[in-house]
């Protein structure tokens, strides 16, 4: 069966997610942490009433971006991956976003200020599983739009 245009732009989809990520894996620490605190300052009115100071609002905005990435590769890797027919979609989709995660850690390792950390690929390989879990809710309610309008 020839895959449908569908399923080729989940995959395109996929891949620019990834090159997102992994470009910005490739700054330099100097340059990612001013674009953390440029969404510090943009969040500053919302945030400035918890009790997080600017260092942990800041550690907590770049996990969040991490983990926010990744869902979002994750959502498209499922979807390339039912678009493709593969057997075990979703296997296939949490296994090709784990690697991914490893991977953009490792390129860290190579960047100026930058380092690879094994909670990151864990936090990044949950955003992945919680993008999984998006899309296949997403297709759940869509299957059941569907049949209950025919």
């Amino acid at each position: 069966m020839k895959p449908s245009f569908q399923a080729w732009l989940w995959a395109a989809l996929s891949l620019g997610v990834l090159a997102f990520i992994f470009g910005n894996s490739l700054q330099t620490a100097d340059i990612s942490s001013a674009a953390s605190g440029s969404v510090v300052d943009w969040l500053a009115p919302i945030l400035e009433h918890t009790a997080l100071d600017e260092q942990q609002t800041t550690f907590l905005i770049r996990k969040l971006a991490h983990f926010s990435e990744f869902a979002l590769l994750g959502l498209c890797l499922c979807g390339t991956a039912y678009g493709f027919a593969l057997t075990r979609p979703v296997l296939c989709a949490a296994c090709a976003g784990a690697l991914a995660a490893g991977a953009d850690e490792f390129i860290q390792r190579f960047v100026e200020g930058r380092s690879s950390q094994f909670t990151d690929v864990m936090l990044d390989t949950a955003g992945v599983l919680f993008g999984l879990c998006l899309y296949l809710l997403l297709r759940h309610i869509m299957r059941r739009a569907v049949r209950s309008a025919s």
